[in-house]
């Protein structure tokens, strides 16, 4: 394999990764099959078993027969976070170690 190959598969998979996430944050799949559609509609050919490992590697779990993407993501890193939980609705209750938050 080519270095050049193995260069445009590895930002490939970042391009497709970074689609499913943008993806799992504003909408609703219940099934990988929808997810893989999804990713087609924008242009990205993955097959259902990828996106299985990415989801299991990401830490994506599902919710209410949905996938949501793990509640530490995007967080500063850091911010050393003690524990989440989800309250209500979109509310989600962040606990840090003290003085752990952000000012």
């Amino acid at each position: 394999m080519s270095c050049s190959h193995e260069r445009y598969a590895y930002y490939a998979h970042i391009m497709w990764q970074e689609t499913l996430f943008q993806l799992l944050a504003q909408g609703s799949f219940r099934t990988q099959s929808e997810l893989v559609r999804a990713l087609s509609s924008a242009g990205h050919e993955v097959t259902q078993s990828s996106i299985s490992r990415e989801l299991r590697n990401q830490g994506v779990d599902k919710v209410g027969g949905r996938y949501v993407l793990p509640m530490n993501r995007g967080l500063n890193e850091a911010i050393e976070l003690h524990s989440a939980r989800y309250a209500s609705g979109q509310l989600v209750v962040l606990k840090t170690h003290p003085a752990g938050a952000p000012p």
